[in-house]
């Protein structure tokens, strides 16, 4: 599988990023947003990663493998947060009732 235009789009000084390595880094951090549960449309990211995949512009295991990661680092993330901010997150969210 070849990818078109793989020379640098994004560049800071010594720093390069490829065309295709920035598509996977944004489509990581938009499914990571939603794990922790900003208001991203991760659902529309993951078909669109699909369609992408099955035009031959990304890797499909590549993008199955950054979507467990990226929904496992959330959960995991909010899982610390609860579990070591205890009681300051349960007064957060509790109701008025």
């Amino acid at each position: 599988m070849q990818h078109a235009n793989t020379e640098s789009t994004l560049t800071d000084g010594s720093i390069t990023l490829s065309n295709w390595t920035s598509r996977y880094l944004v489509w990581f951090f938009v499914v990571l947003a939603e794990a922790l549960g900003l208001p991203v449309p991760a659902a529309l990211a993951l078909v669109a990663g699909g369609a992408a995949a099955a035009a031959g512009v990304l890797h499909l295991t590549t993008l199955f493998l950054l979507a467990v990661g990226a929904m496992l680092l959330g959960d995991s993330l909010l899982f610390v947060l609860g579990r070591y901010m205890d009681g300051a997150a349960r007064l957060s969210l509790q109701t008025v009732g």
